[in-house]
């Protein structure tokens, strides 16, 4: 699957009628046209961020624009089940939330009146659940109904202030962003756009909704013809590019660029998130790692490759990681995706020296395609 993630892939065709037709900069060949490898660009909560709210229909339009491969949408749920594009269950970082509600509001929870993980204790590292522990005050997702978090704004968490806090931008349902792909971003840009979701506190939202959320990630999924779903083995099978392309009306697919590429991949810091939807899909699994809680040596990664066809890490981990797989003799034997890139162009120039990395995610896409 590796020859996968490494695959060139198109980017935006210009029209015609424009002055600089054919010199568009986002064209893979300009991209992959200096060094014999080419990278995937996944749009870290939409892939343009800094005044511009994550998450939001600017956030996920621009990363389009700027030549992301892959939008990720990070997912949290409503009290209702509705599956919201948050990168934390807290709602108080990057909306207006306090605003709206106030401190004093019976929404609010206070600090030490809850304990809540963001991994579980089967994560392969110590197998003590108590270093993924919250106990934060906060506005949580699963008090709210989707109509209540439809009264709040948008605000961007990074560079502050932004002209953009004052637009109104919502918070946007999976379904919502999925039809902005396949009804506006594929069609103009011209290209298949991938999706590479991450369900956020999986076990925690299970227990809130009585329910197993992977399989409804993977029903909205299937509604917007990323995957087929076969009812009489209730199972997921995984489009690639070029089959999605073809079933949202895109006339053309070039085979060599998309044709073995996945319209979606699934990443978590869950180890049993992503060995429930292996029971159910095909799609690929990327695990989520952080150096260094995961301590990238040879168990780490053996264990990894059990359940997983890749590995995210952070940027800190990779020189470690580079060691245990060399080591391993296994850089051909998992995709490796690494996060989080920006603005600070010498970060680029220590992967390219790795030469293994298949994937970056970025919160820039026009820095790291350029």
């Amino acid at each position: 699957w590796c020859a996968v993630c490494t695959a060139r892939v198109a980017h935006s065709l210009p029209d015609e009628n424009r002055w600089d037709f054919g010199n568009d900069p986002a064209d893979p060949s300009e991209r992959s046209s200096s060094f014999e490898w080419d990278f995937t660009i996944l749009g870290h909560r939409g892939g343009s961020g800094g005044f511009i709210p994550e998450h939001s229909i600017m956030s996920y339009t621009i990363g389009a624009q700027h030549g992301a491969d892959y939008l990720e949408p990070d997912i949290c749920f409503t009290s209702d089940g509705v599956a919201i594009l948050r990168h934390h269950p807290d709602l108080t970082p990057d909306t207006n939330v306090v605003e709206v509600y106030g401190n004093d509001s019976s929404k609010r929870t206070e600090e030490g009146e809850i304990v809540f993980y963001w991994r579980t204790s089967d994560e392969g590292s110590t197998g003590d659940a108590t270093e993924y522990m919250e106990t934060s005050a906060g506005f949580f997702t699963w008090d709210f109904s989707y109509a209540e978090t439809q009264t709040l704004s948008l605000i961007a968490d990074d560079l502050q202030p932004s002209p953009f806090d004052a637009m109104d931008l919502k918070i946007l349902k999976l379904d919502e962003l999925l039809t902005l792909i396949e009804t506006q971003l594929s069609p103009v840009l011209q290209r298949p756009i991938g999706v590479i979701p991450e369900i956020k506190y999986s076990h925690e939202y299970a227990q809130e909704l009585g329910e197993q959320v992977e399989p409804l990630v993977l029903d909205i999924l299937a509604t917007h013809n990323y995957l087929s779903y076969d009812a009489d083995t209730n199972y997921y099978s995984v489009k690639t590019l070029c089959e999605y392309a073809a079933d949202i009306g895109l006339s053309e697919c070039d085979e060599a660029l998309y044709g073995n590429k996945p319209s979606v991949i699934i990443q978590s810091f869950n180890a049993p998130s992503l060995k429930i939807f292996r029971n159910y899909t095909d799609a690929p699994l990327i695990y989520l790692a952080w150096y260094d809680y995961d301590l990238m040596d040879e168990t780490f990664v053996s264990w990894v490759q059990t359940f997983a066809h890749g590995l995210g890490l952070n940027s800190a981990g990779m020189p470690t990681l580079n060691e245990t797989l060399t080591a391993m003799d296994a850089k051909d034997d998992l995709a490796i995706f690494e996060f989080t890139f920006g603005f600070n162009v010498a970060q680029y120039f220590d992967t390219i020296e790795y030469g293994f990395v298949d994937g970056l995610f970025t919160d820039d896409s026009n820095t790291i395609r350029v």
